[in-house]
C-alpha cells in the first residue's frame, strides 16, 4: 500500500524558521522551512534542473543536464514523488515585501514503505523502463549503495524518509540553508508519523552537513572502484558516496 500523508497534517505547514548572515550592510536574510505545496511542484522541479543537476558531485561530473531524456525522466520522478506533499522548501522573504517569497533551496523528501513485499520487483521494473543512460546509472548506483542494509533489523524501521536531491540557489550560499532543510525533517517525520530518515549524500559537504545534523553512515560507496556495465562509473570522482541514517528523536535535546 502506497504511503499518504496523515490527513490531520495540516498543509503546507512551516516546520522552521531561522535567520542567514548579515553580508557587509544587508540585514540578515529571513527563512521559512514550510511543505512543497502543490502551487510549488514546477517551481521547484525547474530550480533542481537549473541548480542540481550542475551542481550535485555525480550529475555535474557525468554532464547529466546534456542527457535530455535523462533530466525528463528525473524531472517527472520530482514530480510524483512530491505528491506525497512531504517535500521541503525554504523561501526567502522579500525585506521590501513580505508577502513575496523566493525559493532559497529544496530537499526532494519524501516516504519509502518498507513493508512492501515487492519493492524490490518494483524497483527492477521500474529500472528496465528507464530509458534515458545516465539515469539508469545514477539509479543503479544508489540501488548498489543500499542493497545490503536491512532497515528493519538496523531502526526497526517499517517507512523511512529520503530524498532525490538536496539543492540551494548560490546566491543564499552561506546562510545554512541546506543544514536546516535537513533538520526541517525532524518536525516534518514527527508530525507523520516517520521514525527514520534515510539519504544517499554524494559529496564531501551534503555529507558534512548530514553529520551535522545527526546523521550516521551505514554503507559506503567508493568511487574509485565501482563500475556500471564493465566501465569505472565516475572516473572524475573521488572519495566516497555515503548511505546515511538518522533516527528521529522523540523530542529535541
Amino acid at each position: 500500500m502506497e504511503w499518504r500523508r496523515p490527513d490531520e497534517v495540516t498543509s503546507p505547514t512551516v516546520w522552521s524558521r531561522f535567520e542567514g548572515k548579515a553580508h557587509g550592510d544587508r540585514p540578515p536574510l529571513k527563512y521559512t522551512i514550510q511543505d512543497i505545496t502543490e502551487d510549488l511542484i514546477e517551481d521547484a522541479v525547474e530550480h533542481m534542473t537549473r541548480y542540481f543537476l550542475v551542481r550535485e558531485n555525480i550529475t555535474s561530473s557525468v554532464g547529466y543536464v546534456e542527457d535530455k531524456v535523462s533530466t525528463e525522466e528525473l524531472r517527472d520522478v520530482w514530480r510524483e514523488a512530491l505528491k506525497q506533499g512531504v517535500g521541503l522548501v525554504a523561501l526567502v522573504e522579500d525585506a521590501d515585501d513580505a508577502s513575496e517569497k523566493r525559493i532559497a533551496g529544496l530537499n526532494m523528501t519524501f516516504v519509502m514503505s518498507l513493508g512492501d513485499k515487492e519493492k524490490s520487483k518494483k524497483e527492477s521494473e521500474f529500472e528496465e523502463k528507464i530509458k534515458g543512460k545516465l539515469w539508469k546509472k545514477t539509479l543503479r548506483t544508489l540501488i548498489d549503495l543500499e542493497k545490503d542494509v536491512d532497515f528493519s533489523s538496523l531502526y526497526g524501521a517499517t517507512k523511512y524518509l529520503t530524498a532525490y536531491g538536496l539543492s540551494v540557489a548560490p546566491q543564499y550560499n552561506g546562510d545554512g540553508v541546506g543544514y536546516h532543510l535537513l533538520m526541517a525533517r525532524t518536525p516534518l517525520c514527527r508530525a507523520v508519523g516517520v521514525d527514520l530518515t534515510v539519504t544517499s549524500f554524494t559529496g564531501a559537504a551534503s555529507q558534512y552537513l548530514a553529520k551535522k545534523a545527526g546523521f550516521e553512515t551505514i554503507a559506503s560507496l567508493d568511487y574509485s572502484t565501482y563500475e556500471h556495465d564493465g566501465k569505472l562509473a565516475y572516473p572524475r570522482l573521488d572519495g566516497h558516496c555515503l548511505l546515511m541514517a538518522k533516527r528521529i528523536p522523540v523530542k529535541d535535546d
